[in-house]
């Protein structure tokens, strides 16, 4: 884990990663100081599995319906009001995982989450859970994984106008933390 520094302690963050595997939960947790209470955004479907949907509704996840965009409006608005009571919500802006090594247009959701609640982007780059754990593939193969932490991004004074500005900074931050071992820039 490099850059722990970058977290402030009692700050609470909307925090953004690149996507590249299954691992990147488990390894987000180890990482990432206790102090921090995670919120994570995940997909609603999960939430109809069995034990899993049981856990991560218990857990604070906040469920997002990717399949029907007209609701949108509604979902922001809940989750604004979750992060609202508290944690900091973890986001992947790609959505999904990357099968390439290539980071994935970013979805605008985080960007709108964490400039209507004032909270800063901590950026983090993941370096290696898609060698040790390949999305299309369930074998494992032992290698180092990196979380680079990043400086806070600043939200507070940017208005929506600003998404895509802030969205681009993220963007180049994050595919700065993930280094070069495995990727494509």
């Amino acid at each position: 884990v490099e850059g722990i520094e970058h977290i402030e302690s009692g700050q609470r963050y909307v925090i953004m990663a690149n996507h590249e595997s299954g691992l990147d939960i488990p390894v987000l947790l180890s990482a990432l100081p206790p102090s921090i209470e995670l919120r994570f955004l995940a997909k609603k479907s999960l939430f109809r599995v069995p034990f899993l949907g049981w856990a991560m509704r218990v857990s604070g996840f906040i469920p997002v319906d990717r399949e029907d965009r007209s609701t949108a409006a509604a979902m922001l608005a809940q989750t604004v009001a979750e992060v609202a009571r508290g944690g900091s919500p973890l986001v992947f802006p790609e959505e999904t995982w990357t099968l390439d090594g290539r980071l994935l247009p970013f979805a605008r959701g985080g960007f709108l989450v964490a400039l209507k609640t004032g909270l800063p982007i901590l950026p983090i780059g993941l370096e290696g859970p898609r060698l040790v754990l390949p999305p299309d593939q369930g074998v494992i193969r032992p290698r180092p994984v990196t979380v680079r932490i990043g400086p806070a991004l600043p939200t507070k004074g940017r208005g929506v106008s600003q998404r895509r500005e802030l969205t681009a900074e993220t963007r180049r931050e994050i595919d700065r933390l993930r280094g070069s071992e495995g990727h494509v820039r």
